[in-house]
């Protein structure tokens, strides 16, 4: 009967009687010996070098992420890591200075009425995120602004740096709050010119029946409506409106 040199397994010699059932009991015997307390939940506990130029360490935690372990074509592999998760990760700016900082390209951050270039009307408080465009031309980065609440221009707030300049702050609202008296922006445009509304409230009418709006800047007029209360009519809808003097100040004529 001989033995392997290095675990001590008993094979049968060819002068030994033969002996089958016996001879793979035996053997089955000696493996088991030989791998008893080396094969565990992991198959590299009790590895012994380096892989791929890498110390293994199974019982450490790793808290870094720089590498991992893969399986790679019937191979357990390392991979690292550091450098594919910082190609897409968003890096936390914390309080952001400037929100059209040309240098920041990606990230993600507050601002405050501190902060420089918050656009007039735009909630003072809020998040801001910075995403990279399109690596070819046109290249540059988007900003966008959330307010910590609903302004007269809206909750979001995205402006666009393409190839050197700068566009023009762009708003979205996520509600639509209509104030008595209050100037406030609307999502729709005519001519690439936002269209803006106002909500007025008229208590009485003087003798000549007209009322100053108090619209500044006034451009096109385009559409105009309303309701009355007529005592034994109840609410109507107001039929026909006419505007006149033109300039910064209009009346409204019933």
């Amino acid at each position: 009967m001989g033995q392997t040199s290095k675990y001590n397994i008993r094979y049968p010699e060819a002068s030994d009687m033969a002996d089958v059932p016996g001879d793979m009991k035996n053997m089955a015997e000696d493996i088991e010996t030989a791998i008893e307390g080396k094969v565990t939940n992991s198959a590299s506990e009790n590895f012994v070098g380096k892989w791929n130029g890498y110390m293994q360490d199974i019982a450490t935690e790793n808290t870094s992420d720089t590498w991992l372990l893969v399986a790679n074509k019937g191979k357990v592999q390392h991979r690292a890591i550091a450098n594919i998760i910082n190609s897409f990760a968003l890096p936390n700016l914390g309080s952001v200075a400037n929100v059209l900082d040309t240098t920041i390209t990606k990230g993600f951050g507050t601002y405050s009425a501190n902060t420089s270039n918050i656009p007039s009307g735009f909630f003072q408080y809020g998040s801001v995120l910075f995403l990279p465009t399109a690596s070819s031309s046109p290249n540059g980065h988007i900003v966008m602004l959330f307010g910590n609440n609903e302004s007269a221009k809206g909750r979001i707030a995205i402006a666009y740096y393409v190839n050197g300049e700068f566009t023009g702050w762009n708003y979205i609202k996520t509600r639509n709050n209509i104030t008595t008296g209050t100037e406030i922006a609307t999502n729709e445009y005519l001519d690439n010119k936002q269209i803006y509304q106002k909500t007025i409230k008229i208590t009485s009418l003087n003798s000549n029946r007209t009322y100053t709006h108090g619209i500044s800047n006034f451009g096109e007029l385009i559409d105009i409506r309303g309701t009355g209360y007529w005592s034994g009519q109840g609410w109507q809808p107001i039929q026909r409106v006419v505007t006149d003097n033109i300039g910064p100040y209009r009346s409204w004529t019933w």
